[in-house]
């Protein structure tokens, strides 16, 4: 953020925003967005969502097992966005096959390492899920990009900064993962630490940089909650009466995005560090393995030593080791 300027309706460059923009160029974005989608022709499955139907469409098989590991794990989602007023009716959400079908279906706009996106204007989810993948990672992803919807919904389109889009999906979607504190004590001893501001153009980064991105949005957004009782409705209700992301936001904690951005950085590199490193399990097995290691060498090397020692105390004569053999 240059000269420490105040973010103000800081504006994510999002895909179908760039997608709406092209639209206009070419006559409407409607039509496009019909094109995009005319080989997916394949309606599997339909499940009705807190007032939601929510809708699969494939180019490729059925997928059953999916569709029942959702309706299992969807009671957690429903619990942590009970009682929003959304304007949803139908969510469709479109399963492409291969990354040639994706690219197509989000105009090639998204980086080689995306594999979901959301638009909340016409309230539609495209997945890049292979065919033969049974990883559960689809059960998180769906509901990733189900809460992009229901956020912009919610914010009746006012401009969200990135990292509180992604860190809220990722927040309703799951707990954090081990690895993201981990990734982000490495970052902070490295020196490779992202600002929040700078998640705005996380599309352009590489996927490790952008596994860093995901990392720092999801702890920033647990301790917003942690510092607001988890009172997520309340800040979403003061940034809809101020029509304005910063504004409300600042109204509803009393302190401004600068000053979060700035407290955020300070807390990171405290909560974040070696400590955790050393005690991620795979850091213990990795100094267990190599004490191992030392261990059994300095003991194969004392052995030798004391093999050589004893030889040298008694030397045999030749007469005596021909009668050892002849024996």
């Amino acid at each position: 953020m240059p000269n420490g300027t105040p973010v103000r309706r800081v504006r994510a460059e999002t895909l179908f925003q760039l997608l709406k923009a092209r639209g206009r160029r070419h006559g409407g974005f409607s039509i496009n967005l019909k094109t995009a989608y005319l080989n997916i022709i394949f309606l599997i499955s339909a499940q009705v969502l807190f007032g939601w139907t929510l809708v699969f469409e494939t180019t490729g098989n059925p997928l059953p097992e999916m569709e029942t590991r959702i309706r299992n794990q969807i009671e957690e989602f429903s619990q942590k966005v009970s009682g929003w007023d959304d304007s949803a009716d139908t969510i469709r959400v479109k399963i492409a096959y291969t990354r040639s079908e994706f690219n197509e279906a989000t105009y090639g706009l998204m980086p080689d390492w995306s594999i979901g996106a959301a638009d909340p204007s016409s309230n539609t989810i495209i997945l890049f899920f292979p065919e033969s993948s049974k990883s559960p990672k689809a059960i998180e992803l769906v509901k990733h990009e189900m809460a992009h919807i229901l956020l912009h919904n919610a914010l009746d389109g006012i401009p969200i900064p990135r990292w509180f889009d992604e860190g809220f999906a990722q927040w309703v979607s799951g707990p954090i993962e081990q690895g993201q504190s981990i990734r982000l004590a490495m970052a902070n001893l490295t020196g490779e630490s992202v600002n929040l501001w700078e998640l705005e153009t996380v599309n352009s980064w590489n996927h490790i940089r952008a596994e860093l991105a995901y990392a720092e949005s999801r702890a920033a957004f647990d301790y917003l909650m942690s510092a607001i009782d988890g009172n997520i409705f309340g800040l979403l209700r003061s940034i809809r009466r101020m029509d304005d992301f910063a504004d409300g936001f600042e109204d509803f904690t009393g302190t401004s995005l600068v000053n979060f951005y700035r407290h955020w950085s300070s807390v990171r590199l405290e909560k974040f560090n070696w400590t955790l490193i050393l005690l991620d399990w795979r850091t213990i097995f990795a100094v267990i393995t190599i004490l191992f290691l030392i261990g059994g060498t300095i003991k194969l090397i004392r052995n030798k030593r004391d093999k050589g020692e004893e030889d040298w105390e008694h030397p045999l004569s030749m007469e005596a080791a021909e009668e050892r053999e002849n024996d």
